[in-house]
């Protein structure tokens, strides 16, 4: 190797501790930057944004933000129930998945030095930058960098398009290559101006406080250790579990009975007490936030009687692991390589109960004067006696402490009682086959749409219709089963689920763009749950559908999105819109594009509205576009379109879509008075409108 060759592994020295780590996330992403710097910055951003994640899709550069005019923000991400928002598809995937949303803004301040210096102007530069993009429109961008303001694009949408009932939370982290500088080594002098600068945090009123950290390099390689390890164990005692099975039928054991909640925590929370994502299965990992049903149960933990009567109201929690291991002696088990298969909502509900008594334990403490905090009495009167503090402000700490103590030991027998008296109904499967876990997971996880939809979403036909997606785009479309399960983002990608897949092939072919607007649940159950034979073709989703009719919709449906921004339609009523019938007008561009065609192909498959008997017929024409025999008129109607949008007459079809929809949208109104405007979009009648001449 040449003096001017370089390995990934060289191209970060600073932090001999962080060395290695930093050096395998550039090898992982195949990052070509050279400054250490920036280096630090794409390391620190990946670790902090997949903290917070389950997002396979996550990548150092996508959160990036470091550069001119980064307002002291070197990475930067949204995140909304534990899912990477790249962009406004990100956002209207997770419309559709009929969750409650937990949105978190996630910030980065990285410094790649080896002590503390500047850290107070570092920090309160942080905080200040982190008010100015939250309290941002979009009317003044042009001060920030492209990457934030994407960001603020971002946000926007998903307070627009999302309406999540809860505030968003701020996370904000400074982050030091320094072996050892955490919130306890900040000098005593430099406090009040830490503080002040955390309190900026606390005042933005738009979103609700999450935390600030501070950390160093050693808490940093904690976190590189949880994010990147793929097997999980804990150790816990297992009084009040018993042995039911001794295996059978590809499983190896099986334990029920229940755990005090201070045990359970040990198995769903990481080693600084916060929920630990990775240990819940990817297919029940979605948590619904503060439903009216969650807020009660947390209500009724606040009773005695309510905490040791949870174990009886609960349906309880199940667990597979690979292997189970048992020490009588010490009363303790250990569990390997395991997941949370059911219990989701329980266990988040619980970590929450819990982790808010910490919370107030800490606001107790923060109520005390920064120079008395943590301090005893015999500690207070030293600092009084060495003239390090009056003697009124002697008797003033003390007065604080002492109500303080007060408070704490309140607090501290309250988490106590919450760890002893609430038990979880517990059941352990100990097993090394994966398929039979994934039984389990079907079997213990009630299907509502969106479970059906994630379940079904792993079957063969799903699985090759990535690969197609893969080799026609070339990797500019693609489909993921799953949200967030490609391998890495890329930010000319575009990407869909099988949600989105869903709404747009049955508004198109299945002519229901009034159930993919207004009835997610009853459009996937009753097109989930057929049947599919060689004699009777499921609706959706049939391993005797053509691809090309897939990719089609899935083409229309990101060129729409892509089109739809202040830019090209300035008006935020018409914007608004294309939100409520963009289902109607996909299907406006489809009948549009059919007309482009020979007539061969209308005569084949454009709905034509004549006598009422009819009708029925008529629709099946058009899903028979999506028929295996039909690929050939599939790909060419594909091909058509993938001509028009090169040759940049999108804008054409888009504009002769929406005045054919209009005039569907002007008549339909005109024939149907007594229905309110609000209503329209999920009414069966206007797309028969739609498909007239």
């Amino acid at each position: 190797m040449t003096a001017t060759e370089v390995t990934a592994t060289e191209r970060y020295e600073k932090s001999t501790l962080l060395k290695s780590a930093v050096n395998q996330i550039i090898d992982k992403f195949k990052i070509t930057e050279s400054n250490e710097d920036k280096l630090f910055e794409y390391f620190t951003g990946y670790l902090l944004s997949a903290m917070h994640s389950i997002d396979n899709r996550l990548d150092p550069i996508s959160v990036h933000s470091g550069g001119g005019d980064d307002q002291g923000v070197d990475a930067i991400s949204i995140i909304v129930n534990g899912v990477v928002v790249n962009d406004e598809i990100d956002v209207r995937s997770l419309k559709y998945s009929d969750d409650e949303f937990d949105v978190k803004y996630i910030f980065v301040q990285a410094k790649n030095i080896l002590d503390n210096k500047n850290f107070i102007a570092n920090f309160a530069s942080f905080t200040s930058g982190i008010d100015a993009i939250l309290n941002e429109d979009e009317k003044h961008l042009d001060k920030f960098s492209q990457r934030i303001q994407k960001f603020i694009e971002l946000k926007n949408m998903v307070e627009e398009i999302l309406k999540p009932k809860n505030k968003p939370k701020i996370y904000a982290y400074y982050v030091s290559a320094a072996d050892s500088f955490t919130d306890d080594t900040v000098d005593k002098r430099a406090l009040p101006r830490y503080e002040s600068a955390k309190k900026v945090l606390r005042n933005i009123h738009s979103c609700e406080y999450g935390e600030s950290k501070i950390i160093d390099g050693e808490h940093l390689l904690s976190i590189y250790r949880k994010v990147t390890q793929d097997k999980k164990s804990t150790k816990f005692k297992y009084d009040g579990l018993y042995q039911v099975s001794t295996g059978g039928g590809g499983v190896d054991e099986v334990y029920i009975g229940y755990l005090p909640l201070g045990e359970y925590l040990k198995i769903i929370h990481d080693d600084e007490d916060n929920i630990n994502i990775n240990v819940f299965h990817k297919n029940v990992r979605s948590f619904q936030g503060n439903t009216n049903v969650n807020s009660s149960i947390k209500e009724a933990l606040d009773s005695d009687s309510g905490r040791r009567n949870f174990f009886a109201k609960n349906n309880g929690v199940t667990v597979t692991a690979n292997r189970a291991e048992v020490n009588k002696d010490e009363g303790l088990m250990s569990i390997y390589d395991y997941n949370i298969v059911n219990g989701c909502q329980t266990s988040y509900i619980l970590s929450d109960y819990y982790r808010a008594a910490l919370d107030e334990k800490k606001k107790i403490e923060d109520s005390v004067p920064l120079d008395a905090r943590g301090k005893t009495d015999s500690q207070l009167f030293e600092m009084f006696c060495n003239n390090e503090i009056s003697g009124d402000k002697y008797k003033k700490y003390k007065k604080a402490n002492d109500a303080c103590l007060k408070e704490i030991n309140a607090i501290l027998k309250e988490i106590e009682d919450i760890k002893e008296l609430i038990h979880v109904p517990l059941r352990i499967v100990v097993s090394e086959d994966d398929e039979l876990v994934l039984d389990i997971v079907r079997s213990t996880n009630t299907q509502n749409p969106v479970k059906a939809i994630q379940f079904e979403s792993r079957g063969e036909f799903h699985k090759n219709l990535e690969e197609y997606f893969k080799g026609i785009s070339a990797g500019k479309l693609l489909y993921e089963s799953l949200s967030g399960e490609s391998r890495h983002y890329a930010p000319n990608t575009k990407y869909v689920d099988a949600n989105i897949l869903l709404k747009s092939f049955s508004s198109v072919y299945l002519k229901v763009p009034h159930m993919a607007a207004r009835n997610f649940g009853r459009l996937t159950t009753s097109k989930i749950n057929q049947i599919d034979s060689i004699d009777k073709h499921r609706d959706i989703f049939s391993e005797y559908h053509n691809r090309a009719a897939y990719f089609l919709v899935a083409k229309m449906y990101v060129d729409l999105i892509g089109y739809v921004k202040p830019e090209n339609i300035p008006s935020r009523e018409e914007r608004g819109k294309h939100e409520r019938y963009l289902w109607h007008i996909i299907y406006a561009m489809f009948i549009e594009l059919i007309e482009l065609m020979p007539p061969s192909y209308k005569k084949k498959y454009l709905p034509k509205e004549k006598k009422e008997e009819e009708k029925k017929e008529e629709k099946n024409k058009l899903k028979n576009i999506a028929e295996r025999r039909n690929s050939k008129d599939a790909r060419e109607i594909l091909d058509m379109y993938l001509d028009m949008y090169q040759e940049q007459n999108f804008k054409d079809l888009y504009e002769r879509s929406y005045r054919r929809f209009n005039r569907a949208l002007q008549e339909f109104k005109e024939n149907n008075k007594d229905i309110e405007n609000n209503e329209i979009n999920k009414n069966s009648g206007l797309v028969n409108y739609i498909s007239k001449k």
